[in-house]
């Protein structure tokens, strides 16, 4: 078979209607493929941002409530401890989550300007230009100078032995003197 031969064969085959079909629907195929492919990557980039910042926030939420439940264990020991106290649950109530600080670069600027006129007026203008922002530390996040803890505003304490007025006391105290809260924001009951 010579040149001609198959041109003409590849002339004739493509002349069939059939076989344009087929190649009509290949190229279809490959056209949804490729712009499939194309969307398809830009929903993994959403997903995978979307889960990061998910995962970021259950993060959190485990640590403050593992900070809240350290608070809670650590007061049920110190409140067995105390003599004449047996079994012990605690309920403590926060204010908010965790607070962080960040760094904040400010900038203060004041200038005093007198000037005399030529009938011996005088005239003095103050002024202060006071600039701040916050300190990036990489990319977008901030430079984070503390973190403060969510803040204990109420506390409940069930005891054995808290029907004695001194064990009541003494575990009112315990709790105002640890946390930082006011008497009447501790209740302390017997247990059954």
């Amino acid at each position: 078979m010579d040149k001609n031969d198959l041109k003409n064969n590849i002339l004739k085959s493509l002349k069939d209607p059939k076989l344009m079909n087929i190649i009509a629907i290949l190229l279809i195929a490959v056209f949804a493929f490729v712009v499939l492919s194309f969307f398809n990557k830009d929903g993994q980039k959403t997903v995978a941002k979307n889960t990061t910042q998910e995962t970021e926030t259950v993060a959190k939420t485990n640590e403050i409530t593992n900070y809240e439940e350290a608070q809670k264990e650590e007061l049920r020991k110190i409140l067995r401890s105390i003599k004449g106290v047996g079994e012990v649950q605690v309920m403590m109530y926060f204010e908010s989550s965790e607070s962080k600080v960040p760094a904040i670069d400010t900038n203060e600027q004041a200038s005093v300007t007198e000037e005399t006129d030529g009938n011996s007026g005088k005239r003095v203008t103050n002024q202060n230009n006071n600039a701040s922002k916050v300190v990036m530390a990489s990319g977008d996040d901030p430079l984070i100078l503390k973190t403060l803890k969510p803040k204990v505003t109420g506390i409940v304490v069930v005891a054995e032995g808290a029907e004695a007025s001194k064990i009541k006391y003494d575990i009112t105290k315990a709790c105002s003197g640890l946390y930082d809260v006011s008497s009447d924001k501790i209740n302390v009951y017997p247990m059954k």
